[in-house]
């Protein structure tokens, strides 16, 4: 991955340390990103993406593990989730306007990477678990799902096509 501008380089230590702090498990997929790249500002030449429904995207920002609290998942700015929601989904990207988010609940969703869209083309659930309240489920009717897995976001990741 090009970056226009690239976090400086982290270690194991940091990340153990943000999943212990954080009480949660990163996909591995994530954390090797993490230590190699560790976020930043994508090129244009890898920054936009399209969901089915939504318009062409791009990444202003993949975060990282960084002093920068802007662009740094320790600080991890969550919208109006609940504390229980916040510690369950966690804000890996951004666009300008809306927030990428990776999913990390154990189970069959760790790892599935959403975006929070507003309005919501269409009513959809994130699982048929739900969550614990009412203001949670509210807005977790936003979230489309973009891909299973981080690798799979970054593999959707390109040129602006009405430029190339």
């Amino acid at each position: 991955m090009n970056f226009e501008r690239q976090n400086e380089p982290i270690d194991d230590a940091k990340i153990n340390g943000f999943e212990v702090t954080r009480a949660l498990r990163l996909p591995a997929d994530y954390r090797a990103f993490l230590l190699k790249c560790n976020g930043g500002r994508p090129a244009d030449s890898n920054a936009f993406f399209q969901v089915q429904g939504l318009i062409l995207l791009s990444i202003e920002e993949i975060y990282g593990i960084t002093s920068n609290t802007l662009n740094s998942i320790e600080d991890d700015p969550y919208n109006n989730f609940s504390a229980y929601i916040h510690s369950h989904l966690l804000q890996i990207a951004y666009t300008g306007s809306q927030g990428i988010y990776m999913d990390l609940r154990e189970g069959p969703m760790h790892g599935r990477i959403y975006i929070l869209a507003r309005p919501a083309n269409e009513t959809l659930k994130v699982d048929d678990a739900g969550f614990q309240d009412e203001d949670d489920y509210e807005e977790a009717l936003f979230l489309h799902p973009v891909a299973n897995t981080f690798s799979e976001f970054i593999a959707m990741l390109g040129p602006d096509p009405n430029e190339v």
